[in-house]
């Protein structure tokens, strides 16, 4: 069973909005503050970093803690810790700190966002850090192929040379500006997970005052409209092996009984070494690691992919391995002893979840997506609930989606990878 704890919704007077997870007895405070301020919401791809620095200067200082030494030594003086992420679409701050000085960290994270010390000399020290961060990124092939396959189903994310690109165009103006635009009482929710006794009145006052502007309410998502890419074949040649990525794109988002089934699908395909793929694909020596994952996005689409870094000579067994058993699964054969062993397995994986405060800040990704959530003591239900009829659906919706591709990264020419893609031509019907 998850840790003992009780879930409120709450609406402030501002517009604001956001959950209480109240855990009696918890001596530890956990927050997470959301505002719709990731890099979809710039003003251009001339400035595409803006959101990014913008969430490097705000978590490091406030009023009377003006240099990021002076704020770094008081916020965690007693243990505390913070800090702050920007994705596509949201920025999120966070922080934990013992449950004696919850008031006292949170207000100083509160005043950190909502009074801006931004100076020309601040701004370039956070270029450098950027540009320093990015710059690390563009030795991560499997991050650098996942821009190039969203990209080419569809999506608009920059890549890392465009993100590093941008950096120098973004001015004080600009981060001022898209402070006051994102940055507002109607565009804030929340996640707070701890003992909430004698808190939840405190809390809602220092939301209901905090000096932010109005703001127009939750801003919405860019929407993308996804298609079949193009082959993505990017030329590594100092690299021994390829990466590659098989993904699979639908224009919705599952519902939490059939992210459930798409666990357990990927579970039977590349979970175990008596996996499908995965562990078919070690029993011959193909590859040392093979996974596969089934998630939702921020524009309400979901995608399922396969990924594995593999020599040239084994990646034929492995591609055909993977189209091979994704036949079957379109045609219905996955049998009931596979189904029990995983739901098995499924029972398992709960029991062992949500045991700490950190785990249940989980009810955070669904609510600052949509304002929804599902008790985690609900996942037996879902779990009982899903059949084979279920996973098959599932399954040939993703397969049967014309928005798919396949891409590589490593020793590869465009001719070679086109070549490895159409092993899925008879899977995607082409």
């Amino acid at each position: 069973m998850a840790l003992k704890h009780k879930i409120e919704e709450v609406v402030l007077k501002n517009g604001a909005r956001g959950l209480f997870v109240h855990v009696p007895g918890a001596s530890v405070f956990c927050y997470e503050l959301c505002f719709r301020a990731g890099n979809e919401y710039v003003a251009g791809p001339d400035v595409q970093q803006t959101a990014h620095l913008l969430e490097h200067m705000l978590a490091k200082t406030c009023k009377g803690l003006e240099t990021a030494e002076a704020f770094s030594r008081e916020f965690t003086k007693n243990g505390a810790y913070s800090n702050a992420t920007t994705w596509q679409t949201n920025m999120v701050y966070e922080g934990n700190c013992a449950d004696m000085e919850w008031d006292r960290v949170l207000g100083l994270q509160l005043c950190s966002i909502s009074e801006p010390i931004l100076t020309e000399e601040s701004l370039q020290v956070e270029k450098g850090n950027v540009r320093e961060e990015l710059s690390g990124q563009l030795s991560n092939h499997p991050r650098t192929l996942w821009q190039y396959i969203n990209r080419s189903l569809g999506d608009s994310i920059a890549l890392d040379e465009e993100k590093i690109a941008s950096i120098d165009a973004v001015t004080l103006g600009s981060l001022d500006e898209h402070w006051r635009r994102t940055h507002t009482q109607s565009n804030f929710h929340f996640c707070i997970v701890g003992d909430m006794s004698g808190k939840r009145a405190k809390l809602k006052s220092m939301f209901e005052s905090w000096q932010l502007p109005k703001g127009n309410g939750w801003l919405a998502p860019e929407q993308h409209v996804y298609h079949r890419g193009e082959t993505v074949s990017i030329t590594r040649n100092d690299e021994h092996s390829i990466e590659f990525i098989f993904a699979m794109t639908i224009p919705r988002r599952l519902d939490q009984t059939e992210r459930w089934a798409m666990s357990m699908l990927t579970h039977i395909l590349t979970g175990t070494f008596h996996s499908r793929i995965y562990g078919v694909a070690r029993d011959k020596g193909y590859c040392y690691d093979v996974s596969s994952g089934a998630g939702d996005k921020f524009d309400g689409t979901s995608d399922w992919s396969f990924q594995a870094q593999v020599t040239k000579e084994q990646a034929p067994k492995l591609l055909k391995l993977i189209a091979r058993e994704l036949l079957r699964v379109r045609d219905g054969d996955i049998s009931e002893k596979e189904l029990d062993e995983t739901r098995q397995y499924a029972y398992g994986v709960y029991q062992k979840s949500y045991q700490s405060i950190y785990d249940l800040m989980c009810y955070s990704s669904d609510y600052f997506f949509d304002d929804s959530y599902t008790a985690v003591d609900e996942n037996i239900k879902l779990i009982d609930a899903i059949n084979r009829d279920t996973i098959v659906r599932l399954a040939r919706e993703f397969i049967d989606s014309l928005a798919w591709t396949y891409g590589e990264i490593g020793p590869v020419s465009p001719g070679e990878t086109e070549v490895r893609r159409s092993l899925f031509s008879r899977l995607k019907g082409e």
